[in-house]
């Protein structure tokens, strides 16, 4: 007996990401031993299962998703990415506070791809934004949630950054009132600024500490007792940057500008 597209999908590792690396082309053998770092020895079983099931075929010298296998995939995709999500490092994701986002990127979260946990050592663990950036060369662009207060970060911020440097910060009504009090002079240089804009969130929000470069992302979530614990998840994937961006303008779209 066959076995169904959901169990082909759901009770094997190795097919499920067979699968996943044709979801955007064809590729040959090799592409996708590249891909899944494994030897196609281990994966020629997966294939031809999914081929004897109709979901994949073979043109030439590539693999390639049927019809069947394209839709299966697109109302599948989603769901798959975020098992392979939480299978890679499911005492992590169990582990973090994540209804601040939204459902439709909870949804997504599975495109955080490529990523690692770090556990910062005791000089940067509370300078998440100076150990991120600081050995950037020609910032262009930056885009931050600010939520663990440090008087350095935003001074290395002003030292940091160049009049080409496009900086957007999103920092909630604690972290203000603490800039008021301890970094006041600081605060007008940032609000002086013609290239930096900052915007303001309410404090019934916990969002995730975030920092967006044009290649990578730094996110670090709270933990399931709202405990920031600057467990460091970093990626370097553009649809992990995309997920982010797209996380930062939410939170952005909730905030209020600083004028």
């Amino acid at each position: 007996m066959k076995p169904s597209p959901a169990d082909l999908l759901m009770y094997s590792d190795r097919r499920r990401k067979v699968l996943i690396s044709l979801f955007d082309g064809p590729k040959t053998e090799k592409e996708i031993h590249d891909i899944l770092k494994t030897e196609w020895y281990l994966l020629k079983h997966s294939a031809k299962e999914l081929k004897d099931s109709g979901l994949i075929a073979k043109h030439e010298s590539k693999l390639h998703l049927t019809n069947i296998g394209k839709l299966l995939m697109e109302t599948s995709y989603p769901l798959l990415n975020l098992l392979d999500l939480f299978e890679s490092n499911s005492e992590y994701w169990i582990g973090r506070y994540l209804d601040e986002i939204p459902l439709k990127l909870l949804m997504r979260l599975g495109e955080i791809e490529e990523y690692e946990i770090l556990y910062p050592d005791m000089d940067s663990i509370f300078e998440p934004l100076k150990s991120f950036v600081e050995n950037v060369s020609n910032l262009q662009c930056l885009q931050a949630i600010l939520v663990a207060f440090n008087p350095e970060s935003i001074k290395f911020l002003l030292n940091k950054i160049n009049l080409e440097t496009q900086v957007t910060l999103i920092i909630t009504e604690g972290y203000l009132e603490k800039m008021k009090s301890v970094l006041s002079n600081e605060l007008n240089s940032l609000m002086e600024s013609d290239n930096i804009e900052i915007f303001v969130l309410d404090q019934s929000h916990l969002p995730s500490h975030l920092i967006i470069t044009e290649n990578k992302v730094k996110l670090i979530i709270y933990n399931n007792d709202k405990i920031y614990d600057y467990k460091e998840l970093v990626s370097y994937n553009p649809k992990a940057i995309n997920w982010a961006t797209e996380l930062f303008i939410y939170y952005k779209f909730l905030s209020q500008k600083l004028d």
